[in-house]
């Protein structure tokens, strides 16, 4: 469930939505619970392939993947 969260995420950052408004969004359509636990999965998803969720690694870490 993490990688479909994740790729909801990288999806909707991508058309210009805000990092807070995004994770609203996924968390209402069911994808993610909002818990902890779920946005911890979330995160070590996009750490094991940040070149696949370069959107959420730009506003997670504030940095640019090269």
């Amino acid at each position: 469930m993490s990688y479909e969260a994740a790729y909801q995420l990288e999806s909707l950052l991508a058309e210009g939505m805000r990092w807070r408004t995004a994770l609203q969004r996924v968390i209402h359509e069911g994808y993610s619970d909002g818990s902890q636990a779920c946005l911890k999965a979330i995160k070590q998803q996009v750490n094991q392939s940040p070149y696949a969720f370069p959107e959420i690694e730009q506003a997670v870490y504030r940095r640019s993947v090269r």
